[in-house]
């Protein structure tokens, strides 16, 4: 199975700026024990929502509506995501 960690967005993230040195030293680390458990398929850091489009569906078979970013609402945005594979459920 195939699962997808996020990491939300914050209104830092959308302002471009990077993680703290310390963040990203944890967010390594924590990379390579996922790694190192055998489980890690790939992690990406995404660009801020005004580099960013959302696409919607009326329904199927429809065009798509596009909307171009930024948006607002940081608390709906993703910053990045792991994706990882596990044999279950159970973590």
């Amino acid at each position: 199975m195939l699962f997808m960690l996020i990491v939300k967005g914050s209104k830092r993230a959308e302002a471009g700026e990077r993680p703290s040195p310390e963040l990203m030293e944890a967010m390594s680390e924590y990379n390579q024990a996922l790694r190192d458990a055998g489980i890690h398929v790939m992690a990406k850091g995404l660009h801020p929502s005004s580099n960013g489009m959302r696409f919607s569906y009326r329904g199927p078979g429809d065009r798509p509506i596009v909307t171009e970013g930024p948006f607002m609402q940081t608390e709906e945005l993703i910053a990045g995501f792991i994706k990882i594979r596990r044999e279950y459920a159970h973590f």
